[in-house]
C-alpha cells in the first residue's frame, strides 16, 4: 500500500468516518467538523469546544465536544444542542467516541490533563444509553483512544499509553463485560482505529509514524509507513470499502498543544474491504455540510 495525499491544508485531524458516501472528520486546530467528498473539502461545521469523536445516531450527527464535555446533537439544519452532559463524571477532556446497534454511545476520556504533562492513570470510559442517560462502562481505561464495535457485540479499544488494544463484550444494557487483552501491540501506542471484513483492525501509531493492521490473533500483517508525519487515524471506506483513508499530521507535542500541526488526508487501496460493524443503527439521515 501507498499513501497519496488525498486533501492538505488541515489541522491536527481526528475520528475519521465513512458515512453517507462522504468521509466526515474533526479537525482540532480549526473547530470543525469537515466532509469530503472526492478530492475536496465539501462542508465545514463549526462546533465548540473542539470536536473530537463523531457518530450518527437516527436522524443527527453526533459530535464530541472536548473542552465542554458534552456531545452535541446536530441537526438536519445544522443547529446543535446538547446530546448528553458528561461534566462530573468524564475526567479530563473527552475523546474518541462510537455506538453499537443498540442505540448505546462510548465515549473515552483522557483521565488525566495532557497539557499539565500528568502522568497518564486510569479513567473512566462512559456509555450514553439511547435516551441520553449517562453511565460509566468501565471505570478504569487508561486514556480511551480509537473504538470500534464488531458484529459480534464486542467493544475494542486503544488503550494508547499501555501498547494496547482492549476488548469487552457489550451487553444489552451498555455494560462493558469480559475485560481482555485483544492485542499487545509492543512498542507501538495505537490512536483511532477501524475494522475490516477478514477480521483484521487497523490503527494509527502516531509515534513510530505508520498505519498498522494487526489480524484476528493480533499478528501484524502491514505496515504503511508516514515518516516525518503521525499517523493519527484511520477508516475503510469509498464506493466498495476497500479506499484506505489515513489522517495524518506533521507535528510533536509542542505543535500538538499550540495548535500548529499540519493535518492531511491521505489514501490507499486496501488489501481487504471495510467490515460491517456492529453499528448498524447508523441510517443515511439526510445530514449534509455540502457547501
Amino acid at each position: 500500500m501507498k499513501l497519496e495525499v488525498l486533501v492538505g491544508g488541515l489541522g491536527y485531524v481526528e475520528s475519521p468516518r465513512w458515512h453517507d458516501d462522504r468521509l466526515w472528520l474533526s479537525d482540532f486546530d480549526h473547530g470543525e467538523v469537515l466532509t469530503v467528498t472526492g478530492e475536496r473539502v465539501t462542508g465545514r461545521l463549526p462546533v465548540s469546544g473542539t470536536p473530537s469523536g463523531l457518530a450518527f445516531a437516527g436522524q443527527v450527527l453526533l459530535v464530541a465536544s472536548m473542552r465542554t464535555g458534552r456531545v452535541l446533537r446536530v441537526g438536519p439544519d445544522g443547529a446543535t444542542r446538547t446530546w448528553a452532559d458528561l461534566n462530573g463524571v468524564a475526567v479530563g477532556l473527552l475523546n474518541d467516541m462510537t455506538a453499537d446497534r443498540h442505540g448505546n454511545l462510548f465515549v473515552g476520556c483522557f483521565g488525566y490533563d495532557l497539557a499539565l504533562r500528568e502522568w497518564p492513570r486510569p479513567g473512566p470510559l462512559l456509555c450514553v444509553g439511547p435516551s441520553g442517560e449517562v453511565s460509566v462502562a468501565c471505570p478504569d481505561v487508561t486514556f480511551a483512544n480509537g473504538m470500534a464495535v464488531t458484529e459480534r457485540d464486542e467493544l475494542l479499544v486503544a488503550e494508547t499509553p499501555r501498547r494496547l488494544i482492549t476488548r469487552f463484550r457489550i451487553a444489552g444494557d451498555g455494560a462493558l463485560r469480559d475485560r481482555t487483552v485483544h492485542a499487545d501491540l509492543g512498542h507501538r501506542q495505537a490512536d483511532g482505529l477501524c475494522l475490516d471484513a477478514a477480521g483484521g483492525v487497523w490503527f494509527g501509531s502516531p509515534f513510530t509514524g505508520e498505519f498498522v493492521r494487526i489480524d484476528a490473533d493480533g499478528r501484524v500483517t502491514h505496515t504503511v509507513p508516514t515518516p516525518g508525519r503521525w499517523a493519527v487515524a484511520c477508516v475503510l471506506g469509498g464506493p466498495d470499502g476497500r479506499t484506505f483513508y489515513g489522517l495524518t499530521a506533521e507535528t510533536d507535542l509542542r505543535r500538538y498543544h499550540l495548535g500548529q500541526s499540519h493535518g492531511r488526508v491521505e489514501c490507499a487501496t486496501a488489501p481487504y474491504p471495510r467490515a460491517t460493524e456492529g453499528e448498524r443503527w447508523m441510517v443515511n439521515d439526510g445530514f449534509r455540510l455540502d457547501t
